[in-house]
């Protein structure tokens, strides 16, 4: 019990025995505690405002998350379709208005809101990416790409990257609608083209400067041998082989003792810490994975519920003609400098004796 007040807390008192109907209400209880009870509630008012406001902008920025993703999430069914559209340019069955090189799909990509070169967005479309959300096989973990159109990144001999990975919401809308996946399917005629010259342009710019030319001349020979490094299965292999049990069972334990942390799991717990409604957990299977599997389905539940009001959003777009906000290209690293890389490919034309234009 307090009994010696601050002069901050003996004003607070004060002012509320001022006001008539706070004492109204603190003359229902007894007068001895009335003075202790304001004194209190005023230091915890202090600490509610001091600590408390970084709890209510997380809870407040936890209701409109959903909300910003779903706006997001609706366009990555553009992105599909953009995607599929330039699998046919490359394979040169299709021209597209406004595309001279594959450059200019990294700025397509960042356009994809306003873009009229694609179908718009169905309700087909909207309850395909609702159960892909759903789905925990398929979109357990959150991709966010910034390069959605990076064919070059994603596509490797007709096969998807397994080094910088490919968007799994391409894979499972072609499996979910029985659709050909045309990356697989379709050759890269226009980006063997480009990168003949790429290759062209080097070397005439190599070739006009006689210090590049000389420096590149004076080069050590490239050393063919794999690159060796730590914390790699080299290192492992060295200790294996040249360093002593003792010394390969610390280094174990080492690297067992630095990876048993669990990100999936802290993240998760988070999430269903701030959930603000009671979650229930999957019977049956192991605890760890039954929270992680009840964090997921419950943070995917909101995204998807937010869905439909981005998509009457869109649809209220779309029917009074009001166009999205012009994109940021400067926020998107990936864009880089396209305008760049196409003046790499005329170089390169008429460093090779062709028209400088893109007509190849």
């Amino acid at each position: 019990m307090l009994h010696e007040f601050t002069s901050e807390q003996r004003q607070f008192i004060d002012e509320c025995l001022a006001n008539p109907k706070m004492a109204a209400w603190l003359s229902k209880y007894r007068d001895e505690d009335v003075p202790n009870f304001l004194a209190e509630y005023h230091l915890g008012r202090q600490n509610w405002l001091a600590f408390g406001k970084s709890q209510v902008e997380l809870e407040q920025y936890k209701l409109t998350q959903a909300m910003t993703e779903a706006d997001e999430v609706i366009y990555s069914i553009q992105q599909k379709k953009l995607f599929d559209l330039q699998c046919l340019w490359r394979a040169e069955k299709e021209d597209i208005e406004g595309v001279r090189f594959s450059g200019d799909f990294a700025r397509l990509e960042m356009e994809i809101a306003t873009l009229d070169i694609i179908t718009p967005i169905s309700e087909e479309d909207i309850q395909v990416v609702k159960d892909y959300l759903l789905d925990y096989r398929w979109s357990k973990n959150k991709q966010v790409y910034n390069g959605w159109q990076d064919y070059g990144l994603f596509i490797d001999e007709h096969e998807e990257s397994k080094q910088f990975g490919f968007p799994n919401f391409y894979a499972y809308v072609a499996e979910r609608t029985r659709s050909p996946k045309l990356w697989r399917l379709l050759p890269d005629i226009r980006g063997k083209k480009e990168a003949r010259y790429f290759v062209a342009a080097l070397k005439a710019r190599y070739e006009k400067s006689p210090k590049e030319k000389q420096a590149v001349a004076e080069l050590e020979p490239v050393d063919a041998r794999p690159m060796l490094y730590v914390h790699s299965p080299m290192e492992a292999e060295f200790a294996k082989l040249f360093d002593t049990y003792a010394t390969n069972e610390c280094r174990k334990g080492f690297y067992t003792k630095r990876g048993d942390k669990d990100f999936e799991l802290e993240a998760a717990l988070e999430t269903l810490k701030y959930a603000g409604e009671q979650v229930k957990v999957e019977e049956g299977i192991y605890w760890l994975e039954a929270i992680k599997k009840a964090a997921f389905r419950y943070e995917r539940e909101q995204l998807v519920a937010a869905i439909d009001g981005a998509f009457e959003n869109y649809l209220f777009r779309r029917k009074m003609g009001i166009s999205p906000a012009k994109p940021d290209l400067s926020r998107s690293p990936w864009v880089g400098d396209p305008e760049g890389r196409g003046k790499e490919i005329l170089d390169g034309r008429e460093a090779l004796g062709e028209p400088r234009d893109f007509n190849f």
